[in-house]
């Protein structure tokens, strides 16, 4: 099994990872033992969709007849996939929208950011395709309301810290603001925008969006706004235009925690939240940037979010901001601060 899957990788002219070749490995073997619905999680920026259009591939070579539909509630997310398949040359596959209410018959469904798998349109698409086996990719396999998702198996290998750590992954320095508002979060980003980069605003609700939007626009800032309830075309013509250098910060609420995936942005600005969507948030920026291999992705969060995201992984450096940002490796005063502070924290979780 592992000479066709080197087989593959090698006639794609891709760059496979060890820890990918074990996943497909495991998928295969897994199939073969008649076990209908699969699920792998590996953390965002893994290479999920290549790992899984190189299985796809190999069931083609072995079942010519078999057929693939891939799905996700993301538009862009399809746009992506059938990109990255124009590498691996999967024939019999079909690219929709999971609100399709006509899809084809289909022996085989990958659901796309599968922690949407149990909710009703998933499942309704599910039974109109009659596929009896089913692949799904996650990089976080609970959905926010805590249910688990229905799967027979679930792979995985590596995790972020282990990916970051092996330079699969970009390292990260995480920078701690007081509190997370938006007075906070402009007054810091536009103290010094170029050291920020490219960045992603995670906002608590549309008004704050928008007005974090005016304040940077009054200053000169290329951003936007984006939100979920905007038409496909407007959200694909903002995204275009940050993958186009034409936008330097995009401002939402939930949208970008999936399905968003540039690899030249620098910063993401985490509003305090939970464990689940933090790790979505996060994983925006530590994408690899070929251009630049020596990037090292920014993590603002505030002192009193839920989940410090160096719980999942140690940053390279760590900054507290007190009329200055102060680095917490440097100066013991800090240090001892930002550790009552993270007691404190673990003490209300």
């Amino acid at each position: 099994m592992e000479n066709q899957i080197l087989q593959i990788i090698q006639q794609s002219k891709v760059q496979a990872r060890d820890y990918q070749i074990r996943i497909i490995s495991k998928t295969l073997t897994a199939l073969q033992q008649n076990i209908q619905s699969i699920l792998i999680e590996s953390p965002t920026g893994s290479g999920k969709t290549l790992t899984c259009l190189i299985i796809l591939k190999l069931l083609e070579q072995n079942h010519p007849q078999m057929k693939f539909i891939w799905t996700t509630i993301r538009h862009k997310l399809l746009k992506q996939a059938e990109l990255e398949n124009q590498k691996i040359g999967v024939k019999n596959i079909q690219f929709m929208s999971i609100f399709n209410k006509t899809p084809p018959e289909s022996d085989l469904i990958i659901e796309d950011e599968a922690q949407h798998s149990a909710a009703n349109s998933c499942l309704s698409f599910q039974n109109k395709t009659k596929a009896k086996l089913g692949i799904g990719l996650t990089a976080t396999p609970l959905r926010t309301d805590k249910l688990k998702l229905a799967y027979d198996k679930t792979i995985s290998d590596y995790g972020v810290k282990f990916l970051i750590e092996s330079g699969y992954l970009a390292p990260y320095d995480r920078y701690v603001i007081p509190q997370y508002t938006v007075k906070q979060v402009s007054e810091r980003y536009l103290e010094s925008p170029e050291k920020w980069g490219k960045s992603i605003f995670f906002m608590k609700d549309t008004q704050e969006c928008y007005h974090l939007e005016s304040i940077l626009k009054n200053r000169g800032i290329s951003c936007s706004t984006i939100l979920g309830e905007m038409p496909y075309s407007q959200q694909d013509d903002i995204l275009n235009a940050a993958e186009e250098g034409k936008i330097n910060a995009l401002i939402n609420v939930y949208l970008l925690t999936e399905g968003y995936d540039d690899h030249k942005l620098q910063t993401v600005w985490i509003r305090d939240n939970s464990k689940l969507p933090t790790m979505q948030m996060v994983g925006r920026a530590l994408r690899k940037d070929p251009d630049n291999p020596q990037k090292v992705a920014n993590v603002i969060q505030s002192s009193h979010t839920p989940y410090p995201y160096i719980r999942t992984a140690t940053p390279r450096q760590e900054f507290i901001y007190s009329d200055k940002w102060l680095s917490v490796q440097s100066n013991k005063q800090v240090k001892t601060v930002m550790s009552n502070v993270m007691r404190d924290l673990m003490m209300r979780v």
